[in-house]
């Protein structure tokens, strides 16, 4: 094991097999739709920045994914086991109930209002990934109110 995480195991845990037992937890804690649903309750009301469905979903901007609860990182984490990295996603869509998160990429998001290119939905349950694209048959849709979904730089 490499000094630095024997150095954080010592300092931030009380033993490895404590670490492990912790670790799995939460694992296994973003599998429970109510406590998914909890923390992003607790999230949005502590930042408001998005676009929260009570019962449903959050939509999140990307860079808002670092300051979230453990439950909801490792929850999008899992997901994007599956996708890959999220480079070219500007919004998360984490969904409550159904096992689900969705990835959307947009044109150029720092315009007033930008056209969604791409959707991702990620079915966490059944391992599966679905794509679609707009463009030429499918119209772009625009993204409205997208003040709601930028960051304010402290």
């Amino acid at each position: 094991m490499p000094d630095d995480m024997k150095w954080d195991i010592k300092n931030f845990f009380s033993d490895y097999k404590g670490t492990i037992e912790e670790a799995m937890q939460l694992l296994f804690s973003v599998g429970n739709t109510k406590i998914i649903e909890t923390k992003a309750n607790e999230a949005y009301t502590a930042r408001s920045i998005g676009e929260f469905t009570d019962g449903h979903s959050w939509v999140i901007p990307k860079e808002l994914l670092n300051d979230l609860p453990p439950e909801l990182r490792v929850y999008v984490g899992c997901a994007c086991q599956l996708y890959g990295d999220l480079n070219d996603i500007q919004l998360i869509k984490i969904h409550f109930t159904s096992g689900k998160v969705s990835l959307m990429k947009y044109d150029d998001f720092n315009k007033k209002q930008p056209l969604l290119i791409q959707r991702i939905k990620i079915k966490l349950r059944e391992l599966d990934i679905d794509f679609f694209d707009y463009g030429g048959e499918y119209l772009p849709p625009p993204l409205e109110n997208s003040g709601k979904y930028r960051m304010l730089e402290n």
